[in-house]
């Protein structure tokens, strides 16, 4: 090969391996821009730039976020966040972002900690919250300042947000609102903390007690409130302890010191309570400054007198062998008396015998009493309405004691007294007053009363659940409403025969047949719809009415704060419509059983089974309360199965 063509290969082979080289590293530099952030820094943590290294060290990153995807890589998707508040707040605030979705189901929802400077816009990386499984559709911000009251704000993350290439940052201000602060010890005799210490603000020299106090004491007896400025008192209590109070003045922006507030052990009644000479567990016994009608309680809670806190009153049950004991009481005279006994009725002629004006301290009081007991039953027809109740007069007494709802009460009543008994009885029905004299104490005497129809005889209605033989219902409702009422104008509840139900004695007119197998609070795990109608009935009519045996599924809500606390929250369940499909919320005894139910709001122990059972199908769900920014999510029910739904409502700004 000449010298030309050697030289010619030699330039060619260069050319190539020169091409390669530079193509090589074109690829090489386009892979190395295409690797996720969190691939290219060496310490691999999510990014958050501001002025607080806490909030940086409290933003590690966990293995699962290392591992995410590239589309949710550290440092592509950030939240600039903007703090804004009144002249005067300067410092950081501590930023909690949450990021949350209706279908979380209760599960602890991801969280981002940082900080930001007052007057200034951080940008914090919050693509390990985007991250998450189930995927959020909004972020949550709350922003602390040890000076102002709590800020909060939501960033919904709009459609195909995650898959954007070049993401835009969320933009999001919190506006801070100035407080007063003040902080203080609540301690016993000995200077010692107390915990759990009850606190809370009054303005003026007169208060009445409310029923949820704003703060309670840590284990070393400490608390500190934001609070509006001014001048008020400060009220601590603690069971079996005197009250304690002081005046402050809190200004804006300001950290307040309030003394010392000192809760006294204070002097005891107690004593022993005994029913025809025999020892009452379970009595409840009432002491008060002034005396009560028999039928008013004191509330378990300090009032101010003069700008000093004080129990007004106090209510306690008797423990073993008829024992009550009332502590943290003032050295002064009190008022008590005995206000129920278990299994009855204690009527006030007997309760009046209990009245006793006492000094305290006294650790022996007995209170001995003597009553007789009238059992009171109603008899009639089988469709006796369940609303039926009955007054309780003795003697010359003219307001008298209403028994118990029911087919059956027992009273307690003065021994050897004329006793006269009212009963109130719906339309269509009549029954006699009976008087009769009380046997002697410890004695019973059974007094019926006799329920007839009415000489209007009305329309009488059939109801008739599912097939004969295909199940046998415990219990059933029926109710007939007018059209511009939500409350029954006549009802019916009780085990159907043969599941056949049978209504007399309904006035004429155009009602809304509501006929709900399962009744109402009890039975609370069937299933069964409940079914409605619209009916005429005229005078004399004989009308059926057939109800078939559908199953359908329940809802199961809680609703809580940000903490886990159980809120009353107000809910409505709707179907694609608009038209409400609940009404009540219950709570579930362990028997299973419904119990404390609301008319549109949570019960006081959640869960709350929602009530009646719906279709199986899709809902929407609204959930609000004031002060809180409220939720709606979609639910899924299924036939026979609860969906379970877990609320957390937000503070609105």
């Amino acid at each position: 090969m000449s010298t030309w063509m050697r030289l010619v290969v030699l330039l060619t082979v260069a050319a190539v391996t020169g091409w390669y080289v530079w193509t090589r590293q074109l690829e090489n530099r386009g892979e190395i821009d295409s690797l996720p952030q969190a691939h290219r820094t060496t310490d691999k943590e999510p990014r958050l730039q501001g002025p607080s290294d806490v909030a940086r060290a409290a933003q590690v990153a966990t293995p699962d976020a290392e591992e995410s995807s590239a589309s949710v890589a550290a440092g592509r998707f950030t939240l600039s966040l903007s703090v804004i508040s009144e002249a005067g707040v300067e410092g950081e605030a501590q930023v909690h972002v949450l990021g949350l979705s209706p279908a979380l189901h209760g599960e602890t929802p991801s969280e981002v900690l940082g900080a930001v400077t007052v007057g200034e816009t951080v940008e914090i990386d919050v693509g390990s919250l985007l991250a998450a499984d189930p995927t959020v559709d909004h972020l949550q911000v709350e922003v602390d300042h040890p000076t102002c009251f709590p800020g909060s704000g939501r960033v919904p993350l709009p459609t195909g947000y995650v898959a954007t290439d070049h993401p835009a940052p969320l933009e999001l201000e919190v506006n801070l609102e100035q407080a007063a602060v003040i902080h203080g010890v609540v301690v016993d005799e000995d200077g010692q903390g107390v915990e759990g210490a009850f606190l809370q603000t009054a303005r003026g020299t007169r208060r009445h007690p409310v029923s949820r106090p704003y703060r309670r004491t840590d284990a070393e007896g400490r608390y500190r409130m934001r609070c509006r400025e001014g001048r008020f008192i400060v009220m601590a209590w603690h069971e079996a302890r005197r009250p304690a109070s002081s005046e402050v003045e809190a200004l804006t922006c300001q950290t307040t010191l309030v003394p010392p507030l000192v809760l006294r052990k204070g002097v005891r009644i107690a004593g022993v309570v005994r029913l025809n000479g025999k020892l009452v567990r379970g009595a409840t016994v009432i002491v008060s400054r002034q005396p009560l009608h028999h039928d008013a309680t004191p509330v378990e809670e300090p009032v101010l007198s003069g700008g000093a806190a004080a129990w007004s009153g106090r209510v306690v049950r008797c423990q073993e062998h008829g024992r009550f004991e009332f502590q943290g009481l003032a050295s002064r005279r009190w008022h008590l008396r005995v206000d129920g006994v278990p299994g009855g009725m204690l009527h006030p002629s007997v309760c009046r015998r209990t009245m006793r004006a006492v000094d305290a301290p006294d650790a022996a009081v007995h209170v001995d009493m003597e009553a007789a007991r009238l059992h009171i039953r109603l008899e009639g027809p089988e469709d006796i309405p369940s609303a039926i109740r009955a007054r309780v007069r003795v003697g010359d007494d003219t307001r008298g004691r209403l028994v118990s709802r029911g087919d059956e009460a027992v009273a307690y009543v003065t021994p050897r007294s004329r006793v006269e008994i009212t009963p109130f009885v719906a339309k269509h029905w009549k029954a006699d007053v009976v008087e009769v004299i009380a046997p002697g104490a410890d004695e019973d005497l059974e007094v019926t009363l006799l329920l007839e129809p009415a000489p209007q005889q009305g329309a009488t209605v059939t109801v008739r659940f599912g097939e004969a033989g295909d199940v046998s219902l415990e219990r059933a409702f029926v109710g007939f409403y007018r059209m511009s009422r939500s409350f029954p104008e006549k009802r019916w509840e009780q085990r159907p025969t043969e599941n056949t139900a049978t209504i007399r004695h309904v006035s004429p007119g155009v009602y809304r047949l509501r006929a709900k197998p399962g009744a109402y609070a009890t039975g609370i795990d069937k299933w069964y719809l409940t079914f409605e109608k619209t009916i005429e009935l005229a005078e004399g009519d004989d009308v059926t009415v057939d109800v078939p045996l559908e199953e359908g599924g329940r809802v199961r809500l809680r609703v809580h704060d940000s903490k886990g606390a159980a809120l009353p929250a107000n809910w409505r369940l709707t179907d694609g419509r608009g038209t409400e499909v609940a009404d009540w919320a219950f709570a579930v005894t362990p028997s299973g059983n419904g119990a404390g139910g609301r008319k549109g709001g949570m019960p006081d122990h959640q869960p709350g089974v929602l009530d009646p059972p719906v279709p199986p199908g899709r809902y929407f769900l609204e959930v609000s309360l004031d002060g809180f920014a409220p939720e709606r999510c979609e639910v899924e029910v299924r036939a026979r199965a609860y969906a379970d739904v877990d609320i957390t409502l937000w503070h609105s700004r």
